[in-house]
């Protein structure tokens, strides 16, 4: 077909549909529209959204897997050019909020098809987890003892209270900030009630 991309493999050729269709989901969702809009755009018939059978909860997934990606690669540059241990964590979870504002209006809609994909909700607590591996790493705690148990599941826990957070602030100045006082952090849509305390490190 004209202007079709040669790929290695189908799981290739199922890598750059799931990109190609992100670019649509603010406008079509989470659905198989999306997905064939994405394949449509790479030379590929629309019936091509086959090859992603999770349907809309596997593209769910798949914008979860290529932020986790995102976050790490600006981590690794935000350590390179001297960034403290001690700041990653704010930096990973402003990170993470700005990389979801294009999807921030239809990000519900992407939980929800998830949740009625109960095959799928093991990936999902293991793409959290990742990206908790991820951040530790980067702050240095690596050592698999208790506190990097405790560490990890800490990680987890107030990144998804964050977003919780930046998600159900509809206000119209919302935005991804932060902000230090003497006693805590403040990562999060920053509002008269919306804002997410992070203790120093």
């Amino acid at each position: 077909m004209s202007g079709q991309e040669s790929y290695g493999s189908v799981s290739d050729v199922r890598a750059a549909v799931l990109d190609a269709a992100l670019q649509h989901v603010p406008l079509l969702g989470w659905t198989e529209a999306a997905i064939a809009k994405g394949a449509e755009e790479l030379g590929y018939s629309c019936a091509a959204h086959s090859l992603v059978e999770g349907g809309g909860a596997e593209l769910f997934l798949w914008l979860q897997r290529r932020l986790n990606q995102q976050v790490e690669e600006h981590l690794e540059e935000f350590t390179l050019q001297g960034g403290e241990k001690r700041d990653v964590m704010l930096e990973a979870l402003k990170q993470r909020l700005l990389l979801l504002m294009p999807y921030r209006a239809v990000y519900a809609q992407g939980l929800g098809t998830l949740a009625t994909s109960p095959s799928l909700l093991g990936e999902s607590i293991s793409i959290t987890a990742s990206l908790a591996d991820i951040v530790c790493h980067y702050s240095g705690s690596n050592q698999p003892d208790t506190s990097w148990y405790v560490d990890r599941a800490s990680v987890a826990a107030v990144y998804k209270l964050t977003e919780l957070c930046y998600l159900q602030d509809q206000s119209a100045d919302c935005q991804v900030c932060s902000c230090q006082t003497s006693d805590c952090q403040v990562c999060c849509c920053q509002t008269s009630d919306c804002v997410v305390l992070l203790p120093d490190a």
